[in-house]
């Protein structure tokens, strides 16, 4: 029983350790560090990072509408991008188009695939895996 017990407490060991690994994001914007807070997370192989968190640093607007469960992305002279929580499709202008996982809340925030925000306000996105990397420019 004792070594039952301390197998599969050195299994949750090994697995709290790679978890809080795949965890420890570095975003870079325009080459600056920025960390997000909250901090990202990966995800089914997708980096999420808080949607205000990102927006905001890339110079748009971020408005909640809470009664369609959605969120509006905003600045002048940009369509609009509306995404809405829970849903793989958002509307871009006057365009419906499609997320490759959906908009997710944690702890009161929402998170996004960072590929998509980025991509979709006009960035690109690239993964350096040494460092857990991901560096967004214009």
């Amino acid at each position: 029983m004792k070594k039952k017990f301390l197998f599969v407490l050195l299994i949750l060991s090994l697995w709290s350790n790679t978890v809080f690994a795949s965890s420890n994001i570095n975003i870079y914007i325009n080459g600056q560090h920025s960390p997000a807070v909250p901090r990202a997370y990966v995800e089914d192989g997708r980096t999420y990072v808080p949607l205000r968190y990102i927006t905001e640093k890339l110079g748009f607007n971020v408005d909640w509408i809470e009664e369609q469960q959605a969120i509006i992305i905003q600045r002048k002279n940009f369509p609009t991008l509306k995404l809405f929580v829970g849903k793989s499709h958002a509307r871009f202008g006057s365009k419906q188009i499609y997320l490759d996982a959906p908009v997710q809340i944690r702890g009161n925030r929402a998170f996004v695939p960072v590929r998509f925000i980025s991509e979709q306000l006009g960035y690109s996105v690239s993964w350096v895996p040494s460092g857990n990397k991901v560096l967004i420019n214009k």
